[in-house]
């Protein structure tokens, strides 16, 4: 069941990537443009449906979303009488204010079940060079060390390497980050003409709202400068001919095997460091509030602990 007068979005446009690859810095550039709205990260209209492309029983979804902190944030409000593809459709909806001709949003993972549910839709690639990824991933606290932060590479470039062989040409653009900080509009002139629209110089806007600057050349690649040895290394090992096949050079040090014990050791090593890092930014206690009233499903309660974690977060998002 639609609302009245509403239909599928026909030809929505997702932008796909690893997380710290710049999706979040594009996806406010697109979002000030005057004709385009732009959601923020998207993966729960996606992540409960099957690969085969069998949505989940409503009810099971609705308790999904509301405990689901991310669909939270977007403020989206729930139509219970909507089937499930309706409803993800109505949240790309509820973006549309007057004036806006294109709708999209942020999906990392799971994206190839966007054509499950809007067959027509078109994607915007971007990817960011490993090196800088998992390292960048380290300062958000995603991960300890750059072993397991090169594996969301590796996990989001394998599965977009297998979906574009199912698109046609005009279904997709790739961009790399850094070309879109060493010139910004040149790129953005691109991405808005492959969206059906011309660049607006309001799509700079977003520096006055934001913790996002100006786009600065001198700071792509900065692995170059932060990453020691041994950890350009375990990024090359671990992703592999993929760095070369997406356009990006070898550092040029000695190519090295890890053994599966020494893989076992980093994926340890790195949970130790990722627990220590949450435990120094939120606090013991707010984390162990958090934790226990979710377990206890005291939603209301669990919602004022995770806003003060996410506000803290908050501080940290560039």
């Amino acid at each position: 069941m639609q609302k009245d007068n509403q239909t599928i979005i026909q030809n929505p446009f997702f932008m796909v990537g690893a997380v710290r690859s710049g999706t979040t810095l594009l996806r406010l550039m697109l979002d000030y443009h005057p004709k385009i709205a732009f959601a923020p990260e998207f993966e729960y209209a996606v992540s409960e449906v099957s690969d085969e492309g069998v949505f989940p029983e409503m009810t099971e979804y609705h308790r999904y979303l509301d405990e689901n902190a991310v669909f939270k944030r977007c403020n989206f409000s729930v139509d219970p009488f909507l089937s499930y593809k309706d409803l993800v459709d109505d949240f790309l909806h509820q973006k549309i204010k007057p004036g806006v001709e294109i709708v999209g949003a942020t999906v990392h993972e799971h994206f190839d079940r966007c054509l499950h549910i809007w067959p027509n839709a078109k994607f915007i690639h971007i990817i960011r060079d490993p090196r800088d990824v998992a390292r960048s991933a380290i300062a958000m606290g995603w991960c300890g060390n750059v072993w397991v932060g090169s594996e969301i590479w590796v996990e989001t470039e394998r599965l977009w390497g297998e979906f574009a062989k199912t698109l046609s040409p005009e279904q997709y653009i790739e961009i790399k980050y850094e070309d879109l900080i060493a010139d910004h509009e040149s790129v953005l002139s691109r991405i808005c003409e492959f969206m059906g629209t011309e660049y607006d110089a309001g799509m700079m806007d977003y520096v006055k709202d934001t913790t996002y600057d100006v786009p600065d050349p001198s700071r792509v690649y900065p692995w170059r400068k932060k990453l020691d040895e041994l950890g350009v290394q375990q990024v090359e090992s671990q992703c592999g001919e993929l760095i070369e096949q997406r356009g990006y050079e070898l550092s040029g040090l000695p190519l090295k095997t890890f053994t599966a014990r020494q893989a076992q050791d980093f994926v340890k090593d790195s949970d130790r460091k990722k627990r220590q890092f949450r435990i120094n930014r939120y606090g013991f206690w707010l984390l162990s509030f958090a934790k226990l009233t979710k377990m206890l499903k005291i939603s209301w309660m669990n919602d004022y602990f995770q806003n003060k974690i996410d506000h803290v977060s908050s501080q940290y998002i560039k």
